[in-house]
């Protein structure tokens, strides 16, 4: 869940009440202050950072606790970040640090030793009432750098692990958009705030930080209803999409193809890991793959933004963190709209073998056909130009295919204006061959998003209760230290 905007560094939000520190280290992963290292992209080319991850737990005068973040300790934030295991019943391992890291293809890592997981204890009233994310942050700031002597704010990336009585607060997860693209770190530049134990909350709002909006799906208009992406609504494990990884830098030039004229790629799963795309992309290789194919589309509207961006197909084959995809999208070639930075991705079509999509692209409509699939190791596509109803696209996949190459691009003579009308079958020639039947393409026309509607919110694991996707924004203003006022918005969804 994104807010805008950015919560910036300088800014000192007081709290409302007065915070008496005790003054007690607890244990922690981590015992100094974090080096430079994680402000700064290694020389080998690998983004490598650090993470603060801070639960906040208010006690009374007393002594008692009045709110903890009692679904998850530190043990288990530790686990969620670097130790893999399964979630949500599913049969895939995973961690916070191996999604991205695979995600990245090894470009994008957090590091153990520049982390940290601590435990905040505020002698204070806990907030019952409206949301005050940042007084709540600026109070366990203060306590970590008066206790463990560590300067939260030399972290790129923190995160508030907040009690789930916390104020009025509904959300599962909240983050700022944006702060910290991949290779531009800024100490102290992003925040998140977490109300849930598992490990995608955790990587869907860190996505966000990256700069990364929700994944939606042509078929529900919900902003972010794609259950095949982790930037999506869905709880399991899920990968981050072709879309979203080409746009953090994370795909690439030699495993993506720019579709021109006609094109047959053969696509490997998306969530292969790097020696596997390494091995099937060398050039020693019998058959160079692809993990998605694009091409611009300038008329691939986006309501919010109003604006088109990029078509992406790629093969969801059931391995790596797609293992848990439900059936009708595992093994399945996918046909994905990114819309612009600004209006995130859209799920247009899950196809099957034998199955096509047409992309109503303003300038030039494109149909993807797809010729065959292999479970779990390739999908051969073929993308033509939606006008070319005198090609088959079988025969061109039969013919074009026997070598497996990565792609064959076919040149397209110049057209009149007005073309003539084509036969469906071309003459034959002599001596004239037997026939062979043409395999129209199926030209489905893709209706236009329906009106918003109400959606139900997955159902959150135990020990959380049911948590609504959305609540009206919220607006206010911070006054700096020196007297400059700075109104922001928090977009809850």
């Amino acid at each position: 869940l994104p807010f805008f905007p950015l919560f910036p560094p300088f800014l000192k939000v007081e709290s409302p009440s007065f915070i008496l520190y005790t003054m007690q280290a607890r244990q922690s992963s981590f015992d100094q202050q974090p080096s430079k290292r994680m402000q700064e992209p290694l020389s080998n080319g690998v983004d490598e950072r650090g993470i603060l991850s801070i639960r906040l737990v208010y006690r009374t005068a007393a002594g008692d606790t009045e709110g903890e973040p009692s679904y998850c300790d530190e043990a288990c934030i530790e686990d969620s970040t670097w130790e893999t295991h399964a979630i949500q019943g599913g049969e895939w391992l995973g961690s916070l640090s191996d999604i991205v890291s695979r995600s990245s293809l090894g470009k994008f890592k957090f590091a153990r030793n520049l982390s940290a997981t601590l435990t905040a204890v505020l002698d204070a009233p806990m907030p019952r009432v409206g949301c005050p994310l940042f007084g709540a942050a600026a109070d366990a700031d203060r306590y970590v750098e008066a206790v463990f002597g560590i300067d939260p704010r030399s972290f790129v990336h923190r995160e508030y692990v907040l009690p789930l009585e916390f104020g009025g607060c509904k959300f599962g997860g909240a983050a700022t958009v944006g702060c910290a693209k991949p290779f531009k770190a800024k100490p102290g530049a992003c925040v998140s705030f977490i109300r849930d134990a598992l490990p995608t909350t955790r990587a869907h709002e860190f996505g966000h930080n990256l700069g990364l909006r929700h994944s939606g799906d042509v078929a529900d208009d919900v902003s972010y209803g794609d259950e095949s992406a982790v930037m999506g609504s869905h709880r399991g494990w899920r990968s981050y999409s072709a879309a979203h990884r080409d746009q953090l830098g994370w795909l690439p030039a030699a495993i993506v193809t720019d579709v021109v004229d006609i094109s047959v790629v053969r696509l490997m799963p998306l969530d292969s890991d790097a020696r596997d795309v390494e091995a099937r992309t060398s050039l020693t290789s019998n058959a160079r793959e692809a993990i998605a194919a694009r091409w611009a589309c300038d008329g691939c509207y986006n309501q919010e933004t109003a604006m088109g961006g990029k078509i992406y197909v790629s093969f969801r084959g059931g391995i790596g963190y797609d293992t848990d995809l439900p059936s009708k999208a595992k093994d399945k070639v996918v046909v994905q709209a990114w819309l612009h930075p600004k209006g995130g991705s859209l799920l247009y079509a899950k196809l099957a073998a034998g199955e096509s999509h047409e992309v109503q692209d303003t300038n030039e409509p494109k149909v993807i056909f797809v010729c065959s699939i292999l479970p779990k190791v390739a999908a051969t596509v073929v993308i033509l130009p939606a006008y070319r109803t005198d090609l088959s696209a079988q025969q061109l996949c039969d013919d074009s295919i026997r070598d497996e190459p990565s792609t064959i691009t076919v040149s397209l003579p110049s057209l009149p204006p007005t073309p003539p009308i084509l036969p469906s079958t071309p003459p034959p020639p002599t001596p004239p061959p037997p026939p062979s039947p043409s395999l129209p393409l199926p030209q489905p026309t893709l209706s236009p998003p329906s009106p918003p509607i109400q959606s139900t919110p997955p159902e959150p694991p135990p020990l959380i209760p049911p948590l609504p996707l959305s609540a009206p924004p919220v607006t206010g203003t911070f006054q700096t230290p020196g007297f400059m006022r700075i109104r922001f918005t928090l977009n809850f969804d």
